[in-house]
């Protein structure tokens, strides 16, 4: 059971969530909805007792012992004797401590056969495979499959993985291990479709108590039976699945904004009615006192505009600065880490104004190339050149762009920008109010991204690279975006598997991994976009 007592959320002046109280019994499935910003991710943290710095909580948390979480950012240490992946999700179970038993017991035995230590290795080896240690690789490689793992090694170091990996790694332990309840804040993120479809499945058979946070519309359809609605500092709870939801909430708002006209019309008509008794005898004056009274008594109770109501988002990028023709050349690169080469042969000419999608599947190498056209890296082998004029943005997946211990605001431009001046950048990216001034650690995915792209707008930049730009954004804001990077002048390079901002930004040229294979673009590629099947690290092996 997951259970919340009178809990409410504020950071520095904002008000996230006014006091509340819930229970999520075992069996029941709690989809947790809300705009970006709203506090799903703060509220998701809260719960999981590991608030970022900075975030008040009155109230009481009640949580079951065993707890499974996944956390927008990933742990970076494992958990386990050893850095490895296999280690990590042992350890989810206790069999990395009673493997490390039963292999000091087998030496101790060996040394000594005595009656004793083969007593003692025989209870430590009954309680392994009581505690089913021998089948647990098999149900690992099983995870591991589902969330597109199937062909990384799992002895290899955690530290190897990329982010999206990592995250996913954080879903097969969480999966794994024996949990009374499971807290998972957008856990499809990094899936393709294929793998959406299995955790649907496996989480509509889980038997604990559930509380998701996710965008994924059909992920919330198939595997919840009730929906928390967070808003303006309010939870409302809602029976049945999203779809349910939807109706009910079109009602809701409905009411919501006719109750809403009713009273700014009854304020409207109490006001007028006072300005008139106020320049009237002093009986009439005091009564207008009165109805002023009444009125701040009515503003201040009166219900909020639903937000379905408000303008929809629109993001603008500046135009970028003069830059050459030839914007990128990449002449016969090749890349590898250690013995395994990511990238062999890469080719490649970009021009100025044009736009390259990057597709291929996971493991293909896509990410390993973001990092050598912006410079974070060196290629083994080849070259890659960039437009004297060049200044590269780039929007790294894991947002390591960002700095988490200082107020958003010292994100965006450097000194030469007045404060001012960056919370009018981020405004745009509808960043407003006391977000501003939040510790960074302390923003949703979703506001984080946002902040990015302030970030991106401040540096005057003419080539854009974007790794995975919109998983962690509503829908109203990933539409927003498209729309933003689509008009903009400059050249573009993306990474991303969201078909929808794929089209908006209308891409000219499309580069396939790990063939390398470069084409004009054309629609037919969309398919391809969403597909995140695994393939096998690597092109080879160096020679």
């Amino acid at each position: 059971m997951i259970g919340a007592q009178d809990i409410g959320i504020t950071v520095g002046a904002r008000v996230l969530l006014e006091p509340v109280s819930f229970r999520i019994e075992r069996g029941q499935k709690i989809g947790l909805v809300g705009l970006n910003g709203a506090g799903k991710s703060t509220l998701v943290s809260v719960l999981s007792r590991d608030p970022a710095p900075g975030v008040q909580v009155t109230g009481t948390v009640v949580l079951p012992d065993r707890l499974g979480i996944i956390q927008q950012t990933p742990p970076k240490e494992g958990s386990g004797r050893f850095p490895t992946i296999r280690s990590h999700l042992l350890a989810a179970r206790g069999l990395d401590a009673l493997e490390a038993d039963m292999e000091e017991a087998l030496h101790i035995m060996s040394g000594d056969p005595s009656e004793e230590h083969v007593a003692l290795y025989s209870a430590a080896e009954e309680t392994y495979r009581h505690r089913d240690g021998y089948e647990a690789e098999s149900r690992i490689r099983k995870l591991m499959a589902g969330v597109g793992l199937g062909d990384v090694p799992i002895e290899a170091e955690l530290s190897s993985l990329s982010g999206g990996q990592r995250r996913r790694v954080e879903l097969v332990r969480a999966l794994f291990a024996p949990t009374d309840a499971l807290i998972l804040d957008e856990p499809t993120n990094h899936l393709d479709k294929s793998s959406k479809i299995w955790l649907m499945d496996e989480l509509s058979q889980y038997e604990g108590a559930l509380l998701i946070v996710s965008h994924d519309l059909g992920l919330l359809d198939r595997a919840i039976t009730r929906i928390f609605h967070l808003e303006q500092g309010h939870l409302t709870q809602y029976k049945g699945n999203y779809t349910q939801y939807q109706t009910v909430r079109e009602q809701d708002e409905t009411r919501m904004e006719k109750t809403a006209k009713l009273q700014q019309r009854e304020i409207h008509r109490l006001s007028q009615l006072a300005e008139v008794m106020r320049h009237q005898s002093a009986k009439r004056a005091r009564t207008a006192h009165s109805i002023d009274a009444r009125v701040e008594r009515m503003k201040q109770d009166a219900p909020s505009t639903p937000v379905r109501k408000r303008t929809p988002p629109v993001y603008h990028l500046p135009d970028p600065p003069q830059i050459g023709i030839e914007v990128l050349a990449i002449d016969d690169v090749w890349k590898g880490y250690g013995d395994l080469i990511v990238l062999s042969e890469i080719h490649l000419r970009l021009s100025r104004g044009e736009r390259l999608v990057i597709i291929g599947e996971n493991g293909a190498g896509k990410s390993t190339l973001v990092r050598l056209i912006t410079g974070a890296e060196s290629p083994d082998l080849g070259e890659v050149r960039r437009d004297r004029m060049a200044k590269v943005g780039w929007y790294a997946q894991e947002q390591e762009n960002l700095r988490m211990d200082i107020p958003a605001f010292e994100n965006v431009g450097g000194a030469a920008l007045s404060i001012q001046e960056r919370r009018r950048l981020m405004g745009a990216f509808g960043l407003t109010g006391d977000t501003g001034v939040q510790p960074t650690g302390t923003l949703s995915g979703g506001e984080r991204t946002k902040l990015s792209f302030a970030q991106l707008t401040s540096g005057d930049y003419n080539l854009l690279v974007l790794d995975e730009p919109t998983n962690n954004l509503d829908p109203a804001s990933r539409d927003a975006a498209g729309a933003a990077f689509g008009k903009w002048k400059g050249t573009l390079i993306v990474v991303s598997h969201d078909r929808d901002f794929v089209r908006a930004i209308h891409p000219t040229h499309v580069l396939v991994l790990p063939e390398g294979t470069v084409s004009y673009w054309k629609d037919t590629f969309l398919d391809m976009v969403e597909e995140r099947h695994p393939v096998k690290a690597g092109r080879g092996r160096k020679s």
